[in-house]
């Protein structure tokens, strides 16, 4: 892929199951990571682990930034989202200093007509990054099959892990 998440070129969205990384920007204008922005996630280190960091939120220029692994899109819900991402480009949207009640339910109902849910997921919803619960089934559902249910199991914590499944766009910055 020639596209990093984010970027204004990118062709088709990315879809990452991970959780948060604490990342801060270098001097020589690369990322570093200290980790997990939750110190005590433990992730197995037998998954092809990646950090992957987007601009989002328009001119908002917002970086998150999160230590997952890809997962493959099932093509009727690539479908929804690259039109989801182009919906949503160019409109400076970040949750939740500039997204109206009625833009996030908008974004609620995309993601239900592309059989998925964002019930607790919408707080991260930016332009560039669409978020949907990082359920099992919103999981299946992506992927047209169940072979990544294991995923969740791929991190360990004392209590909730606290998983996002993000679906990454173009951003118009």
């Amino acid at each position: 892929m020639d596209a990093e998440p984010g970027d204004a070129d990118l062709a088709s969205v990315i879809a990452t199951l991970g959780v948060p990384a604490k990342v801060t920007w270098e001097q020589d204008g690369d990322f570093r990571t200290s980790g997990p922005s939750w110190a005590d996630v433990v992730l197995a280190p037998d998954r092809p682990w990646e950090l992957f960091v987007g601009q989002t939120g328009g001119n908002a220029c917002n970086h998150p930034a999160l230590i997952g692994m890809r997962v493959p899109l099932e093509d009727g819900v690539r479908r929804a989202f690259d039109a989801i991402a182009r919906r949503w480009l160019g409109t400076q949207i970040y949750f939740p200093e500039t997204a109206t009640l009625e833009e996030v339910s908008e974004y609620a109902r995309q993601v239900e007509a592309a059989g998925l849910t964002c019930a607790t997921a919408y707080r991260d919803f930016h332009e560039a990054l669409y978020p949907v619960d990082p359920t099992p089934a919103n999981l299946r559902r992506l992927c047209g099959s169940s072979a990544h249910d294991s995923t969740f199991r791929a991190a360990s914590r004392a209590g909730v892990v606290p998983w996002r499944l993000w679906i990454w766009g173009p951003n118009s910055d």
